[in-house]
């Protein structure tokens, strides 16, 4: 995020709050001083799951009961709610879609593309700023949205020399970065775009 701070740029940060300060085969996770760290510097933490297990192959009943911990923990760490979440994987039911929307006033996927005319906010789509052609292809459409009555969302989960595979190195996030700025786009967190998009449909 700080790369984004230097724009005066803001994100939204979603977490699942079982993987704080743990290291696995992705390495190192953020911890809860990271969590307070980014919040305080003015980004926004979205809802997730506890678990970050796919909640489409989870009963709704626990299904809801994850996101339920993960708000818990946000909670304990002085984080106030957001009214966004992100679909672990990006996967989800008709059923636990119909329960968030009622939680939350967006709700963000993984489908890649940008987004023009009606948008399902129960399904935002979001562009993956994944290393290699991923990234190379997020910026292509940022270029092509130049000028375009058009809403693009972007996400990523690292940003380091050797990224994971669902993560980018500080180069590809410079030409991003880049890109944006040629555009010319406004860069706004998830819950500021969709209060500006509820205020001004057109």
């Amino acid at each position: 995020v700080r790369k984004l701070e230097t724009e005066g740029w803001k994100s939204t940060v979603y977490i699942a709050s079982k993987l704080l300060g743990i290291t696995n085969h992705l390495g190192l996770h953020m911890d809860a001083d990271d969590v307070e760290n980014v919040y305080n510097a003015g980004h926004e933490i979205g809802g997730h799951s506890f678990s970050h297990f796919d909640l489409s192959e989870m009963p709704l009943d626990c299904a809801i009961q994850d996101v339920i911990k993960n708000r818990t923990v946000m909670s304990s760490l002085k984080i106030p709610r957001c009214t966004t979440f992100a679909y672990p994987y990006g996967q989800t039911t008709v059923e636990i879609k119909k329960h968030l929307s009622k939680e939350y006033e967006g709700l963000r996927g993984i489908s890649p593309g940008p987004m023009t005319g009606k948008v399902d906010l129960n399904q935002v789509r979001s562009t993956p700023l994944f290393r290699g052609k991923p990234c190379e292809e997020a910026v292509r459409q940022i270029h092509a949205l130049k000028g375009q009555n058009a809403w693009l969302t972007l996400f990523t989960h690292d940003v380091r020399e050797r990224p994971s595979e669902w993560g980018c190195t500080p180069a590809e996030m410079e030409s991003v970065i880049a890109a944006v700025k040629a555009s010319g786009a406004e860069v706004l967190t998830l819950s500021d775009a969709i209060m500006k998009l509820r205020a001004n449909p057109s």
